[in-house]
């Protein structure tokens, strides 16, 4: 993923997002949707599910994100939670 010392950032889409659940469920967290006009799969955590990605590594900060992103004229929520880590 990273050398030692090499930084991380990733996020997750959240349980939170407006997105959960709509589509095909897949799995656990998982739906199969559309984004202009293409077949997705979406994968939804919980806060904490993506904790277990960053063994090894120093936990520098980690967000939970609820936004409002407009587009195309219509507002729409994004739950993210972001992670910055340093692999040790």
């Amino acid at each position: 993923m990273a050398r030692p010392g090499g930084l991380i950032f990733a996020n997750f889409l959240n349980q939170d997002d407006e997105g959960f659940g709509e589509g095909e469920a897949l799995g656990s967290g998982q739906f199969l949707q559309e984004e202009y006009g293409e077949k997705v799969i979406h994968s939804f955590y919980l806060d904490d599910e993506p904790d277990a990605y960053f063994e090894g590594c120093q936990l520098l900060r980690k967000e939970k994100r609820l936004v409002g992103i407009l587009h195309e004229g219509t507002w729409h929520r994004i739950s993210t939670v972001d992670y910055i880590a340093k692999k040790n």
